[in-house]
């Protein structure tokens, strides 16, 4: 579904609207360097971009897709600016990328202290670990501490070795931009093609990624959020999953939920950002309708 409606649907936009790739100049060493302006600009996202990748990863799923997305669409709401998103806003830079590194070490701290992933990398992970017979949980800290501190060692590691790369090949990487739609078009869509058939070995995941192409196509054209639709599609069957649970815990007594406090006070928050999201629709239609009137 991701891939469709992120990779399909804009080789099909691009296709139709006869796409002519910029002209990229190679920048000096010095001009990779961010501006002071652009610097103060960047704390507030950083930060918001932090925490919210931190307590995303605590979550079950794929907390980096996940709060890459929540990080951009807060950042371009509280951006007095918003039509600029799009168009290399640092805002909408910086916070994503940091909520999306954030998320990752977030997703850290269940697998090393639970001994549970919640997503797809740390579940390689804990494989890893177990091929070398070590088990993550609560004694790894004191029956392999080694194992623990090469962990943040190598995260530390990981980033210096980013930064040695990206500074020198920054200028080969925008240079793919450069290439012409009728030869990077295609290679993409054989990407795709072979990406999504590798996961399953199945045609019918071909089909749907090409259907989720042309509605995101659509939805584009029409100015409709896709971002919102993959998160849905993602957590979907999580919510789905633990909602069977709970029905198994209280026996089918949904009413039981209501004397858990933490639960009722998050479905009330829940209940009243809805509220609040039609309630501010309405009030801007017929704000927009008054003023067609008087006009």
């Amino acid at each position: 579904v991701a891939m469709g409606f992120f990779g399909i649907a804009e080789i099909l936009r691009i296709a139709i609207e006869n796409y002519n790739p910029p002209v990229v100049m190679k920048p000096g060493l010095r001009e990779l360097y961010p501006s002071k302006s652009e610097v103060k600009r960047s704390v507030a996202p950083i930060l918001r971009g932090s925490v919210i990748g931190f307590f995303v990863g605590l979550l079950p799923g794929p907390c980096s897709v996940v709060s890459t997305f929540i990080s951009y669409s807060l950042e371009k709401r509280l951006s007095k600016t918003p039509e600029r998103f799009g168009t290399g806003m640092i805002e909408g830079v910086v916070g994503p990328e940091s909520a999306n590194n954030s998320a990752v070490m977030g997703a850290m701290i269940p697998l090393l202290t639970l001994g549970i992933p919640f997503n797809a990398p740390s579940a390689i992970m804990l494989a890893g670990l177990r091929m070398h017979n070590v088990e993550p949980g609560p004694l790894l800290f004191q029956q392999t501490p080694a194992i623990f501190w090469t962990f943040i060692a190598a995260m530390y590691i990981g980033n210096f070795i980013l930064v040695i790369l990206n500074l020198p090949l920054v200028g080969f990487f925008a240079r793919i931009a450069t290439i012409k739609p009728k030869y990077l078009m295609p290679i993409i869509m054989v990407l795709c093609l072979v990406g999504i058939y590798a996961v399953r070995n199945s045609l019918f995941d071909i089909w749907v990624m090409i259907a989720c192409g042309v509605i995101g196509f659509f939805f584009a054209k029409r100015n409709y959020p896709i971002a919102p639709f993959v998160i849905g599609i993602i957590l979907g069957p999580m919510t789905e999953s633990n909602f069977r649970k709970s029905l198994m815990m209280f026996n089918g007594n949904l009413a039981l939920i209501f004397e858990r406090p933490l639960a009722t006070m998050i479905l009330g928050l829940s209940l009243a950002f809805i509220a609040y999201k039609i309630t501010l629709y309405f009030l801007h239609r017929r704000f927009v309708f008054n003023e067609t009137s008087d006009v």
